[in-house]
């Protein structure tokens, strides 16, 4: 009950317009009420943005402040030991820059099997964050006529999805997985224009997350609360939405 309490005294989200209170206000609302261990359920969201924000560091763009360190941490990175192993073997294997940014989608495919070998809401949100990412893949490729084999050299082919993407390879239109038909009229109509594209994409992403909202009850409904609050913050804080276009992310 405490969690659906707190969840209803939040602003409602609204996809056309900017969050009513920051971002700051919200990590200061769960610093303060919710437990260790969902607070660890935070943490492991934001990762994934604390992996976009070495990206950005690799091409000179601002960082957000979405993931769980700042600046100055990620620029002393090694000396991290919460991050995971395989970020330390990845600077490791790759320290030029350029072959950093070259190999960046191999540490994000072994991000996301990590997140997948969890279990319960974590891996329920990662695999549809993941299916959204490989699906915006495969769409970009045919649309660019780009080898998908080549974007996918880090994937597991046995995976079910990407085993799906790659059967079409030589068809003239992909068609997506179930779930997400929608995204073949979103990249249709407005491929061509990638500031309504990305809007676009976004919109259905948190549409996808706000039909979960009926699944999930207490914390969990919490968790969509700030990912679909992070989508929107994306969407109008205007030098993340311009560097993300630049990035494609």
């Amino acid at each position: 009950m405490y969690y659906v309490f707190v969840s209803s005294s939040l602003p409602r989200l609204n996809i056309h317009q900017e969050p009513s209170i920051a971002f700051e206000e919200l990590m200061d609302l769960i610093e303060l009420n919710f437990s260790r261990n969902d607070k660890k359920i935070i943490w492991q969201i934001r990762e994934l943005f604390d992996l976009f924000n070495l990206q950005r560091q690799l091409y000179g763009y601002t960082i957000s402040n979405f993931g769980n360190y700042n600046k100055k941490q990620l620029q002393d990175l090694l000396h991290l030991e919460s991050l995971p192993s395989y970020i330390f073997d990845f600077f490791s294997d790759y320290q030029n820059p350029e072959e950093q940014k070259k190999h960046f989608p191999e540490l994000l495919a072994r991000f996301y099997r990590e997140k997948l070998e969890g279990n319960g809401f974590l891996k329920k949100f990662y695999h549809l964050l993941r299916t959204f990412t490989l699906m915006q893949v495969a769409f970009r490729c045919k649309k660019i006529q780009r080898n998908v084999d080549r974007e996918l050299e880090f994937e597991d082919t046995k995976d079910e999805i990407v085993h799906h993407i790659l059967t079409q390879r030589d068809v003239a239109e992909f068609q997506p997985v179930d779930g997400f038909e929608k995204l073949k009229p979103i990249f249709d109509t407005y491929f061509e224009d990638p500031k309504k594209l990305y809007f676009e994409t976004i919109k259905f992403l948190f549409n996808k997350l706000e039909a979960q909202k009926s699944v999930f009850l207490g914390k969990e409904y919490f968790f969509i609360y700030f990912a679909q609050f992070i989508l929107l913050e994306k969407l109008y804080r205007s030098y993340v939405q311009e560097e993300f276009l630049k990035m494609l992310f």
